[in-house]
């Protein structure tokens, strides 16, 4: 916003101590007025912001858009750079993925030039938080203002006008990262003759190199693939012990995608099935091609329940992959990027309709009364 008599704009910025994740309460906001000519940027800046959502005529640094949550901005030295949007879908009943994301959500924004957007899936008729509303996951319009998005889904049937920007972000080679059930995001099967019942498991193979297959009850241990501990995904990582089940990675009716490259090799404990079990990938990436020859990367994990974000090693490896996808791999440390929690997560058991009810997204109505 220009003011008299003076070449400058004034830019809002997000004080994060007075951030409570994730409910976005306490708000407190400081106003600086920045020289045009310090930051040549400013201009692009602006235009990356106009995209999403913003006071006319004001730059804003540090906003809460649309359906989701924005966490504290980056440091101040940071508070000018062009930041890189990050979109967590939350769309799965089982895994508490609606508490997950967020928290994953505040890292990220703590540590790195990046601003991120947490979507729901939402109660039609309360506007409160319900994965259980398969046919309702609002706010999608903003995966165009995306650099990355993070899914956790499971069995969507979502109509036209919402699948449509999934879709449009996959089949356009935006980068994508996703946890476990994304393998098996929608499921249209159940309505006859809907031809997007091609999606119930296609969205899984195209996009993240598999489709759901099985599982083997259970739980899991988790090792490095040898050949891949150098890789900038799996600095700091560990093997851990994990509450996941194990997912089956390939059979001889479907192969896992040739272009994949497995990070972790899990091997299950206390399976039901099959007899003898078997180790399977559970994590791995993949790197696309879109037009001009660009390079688009995308990371897949089978791990996601609840109780795993309560590893260290699992935070780790998912912000470490969140960067490599966004091509920002310098900022992981020989160590792994920081994966301590912003505030307490002690997340609600993981079972389907277990989900902590009359719960509202951040900065709607409902949730500022």
């Amino acid at each position: 916003m220009r003011l008299p008599g003076l070449d400058s704009r004034l830019l809002l910025t997000y004080d994060p101590r007075f951030h409570e994740w994730p409910e976005c309460a306490g708000r407190s906001w400081t106003a600086a007025l920045v020289p045009e000519e310090a930051d040549p940027n400013l201009r692009g800046l602006e235009a990356s912001m106009k995209r999403s959502l913003m006071f006319p005529g004001l730059l804003v640094v540090g906003l809460v858009p649309l359906t989701g949550c924005v966490g504290p901005t980056a440091t101040d030295s940071e508070s000018t750079e062009i930041r890189k949007h990050v979109v967590f879908v939350s769309a799965d009943e089982e895994y508490r993925s609606e508490e997950s994301l967020p928290m994953l959500a505040a890292i990220l924004e703590r540590d790195h030039p990046i601003r991120t957007t947490v979507l729901y899936a939402i109660r039609k008729d309360t506007g409160e938080i319900d994965p259980e509303a398969v046919d309702n996951l609002p706010g999608l319009e903003v995966l165009a203002t995306a650099d990355l998005v993070v899914f956790f889904m499971r069995y969507r049937a979502i109509p036209d006008d919402q699948l449509r920007h999934i879709l449009e972000y996959c089949r356009a080679g935006g980068p994508r990262a996703a946890f476990r059930t994304t393998n098996h995001a929608f499921r249209y099967r159940a309505f006859e003759g809907d031809e997007r019942k091609k999606w119930d498991y296609g969205f899984g193979t195209e996009f993240f190199g598999q489709r759901f297959i099985g599982y083997q009850g259970g739980q899991t241990d988790v090792t490095l693939v040898d050949a891949e501990k150098e890789h900038p995904i799996l600095r700091g990582v560990t093997p851990v012990h994990c509450r996941s089940w194990l997912y089956t990675a390939s059979n001889e009716e479907h192969a896992l995608d040739p272009k994949v490259a497995p990070l972790l090799i899990g091997h299950p404990v206390g399976a039901e099935f099959p007899k003898p079990p078997k180790s399977h990938p559970c994590a791995w990436y993949r790197i696309d091609e879109r037009g001009g020859g660009e390079k688009v990367r995308v990371f897949y994990t089978s791990l996601g329940h609840c109780e795993d974000f309560q590893r260290e090693s699992v935070r780790k490896l998912s912000i470490n992959a969140f960067l490599w996808c966004l091509g920002l791999e310098d900022r992981i440390s020989a160590s792994g990027a920081d994966a301590a929690l912003v505030g307490a997560y002690d997340p609600t058991p993981s079972k389907v309709g277990g989900h902590k009810r009359g719960v509202f997204p951040p900065g709607s109505k409902a949730s500022a009364r």
